[in-house]
């Protein structure tokens, strides 16, 4: 049983961190206590830092990487897209469901049906760190277990060929749809308006880039 320290970089952002969540997940199921900080307590030069076995911090936003390379250079594991592109959750983890009590989310699921995006705006990360085209990566079940509320992450999701198919698992949940990143307008046509119009859905936005 070893002690772990969860560093939520971005925490003021009031999203929760998924990677920290399926970190979490993980080490439970091998018997490990797990704690959520902010990069304070450890930064702070307290006692704390001393007192796990092992210490991960997750930046998703580049204009915190300062804080990121200070945790680094101290031997805190660092990931996410603020810091490095390169660093990934191993399959095993990647594929675990969500630990949402560490934040305590009681009624909103949050993950990702697809990755990458076919776009490549200028502006945007997501074709360099995920691709250039969207694929499925896990089914609403690895992170959805009856929720009345969804949260999906995915950059488009409408670019997906397997669409219909997650379409339908969204629908079949009759949980709440929230699209964070919004969908790409340009696939939008009678057949996948229809598909969105089946869902239950408190409002629709759009990514205009």
């Amino acid at each position: 049983m070893a002690n772990i320290g969860l560093i939520d970089i971005d925490s003021h952002s009031g999203f929760p961190n998924l990677s920290l969540m399926k970190l979490s997940a993980w080490h439970k199921q091998h018997s490990d206590n797990v704690f959520l900080l902010t990069p304070d307590d450890i930064l702070s030069g307290s006692s704390l830092f001393i007192q796990y076995d092992k210490l991960y911090a997750a930046c998703i936003f580049d204009w915190n990487r300062q804080i990121a390379v200070k945790l680094a250079n101290m031997g805190v594991e660092v990931g996410g897209s603020g810091y490095s592109f390169e660093k990934t959750l191993p399959g095993d983890i990647e594929e675990m469901y969500p630990d949402y009590d560490m934040y305590g989310i009681k009624d909103t699921a949050y993950g990702y049906l697809t990755r990458g995006c076919p776009r490549r705006c200028r502006f945007c990360i997501v074709g360099m760190k995920e691709g250039t085209q969207s694929r499925e990566v896990a089914s609403l079940s690895q992170f959805w277990h009856g929720q009345p509320n969804i949260k999906l992450l995915d950059p488009n999701l409408l670019a997906c060929c397997n669409r219909n198919y997650l379409l339908r698992q969204l629908m079949i949940s009759k949980a709440w749809i929230d699209f964070t990143q919004g969908l790409d307008i340009r696939f939008v046509d009678i057949y996948n308006a229809e598909k969105l119009n089946m869902l239950k859905l408190k409002s629709l936005h759009f990514a205009w880039d």
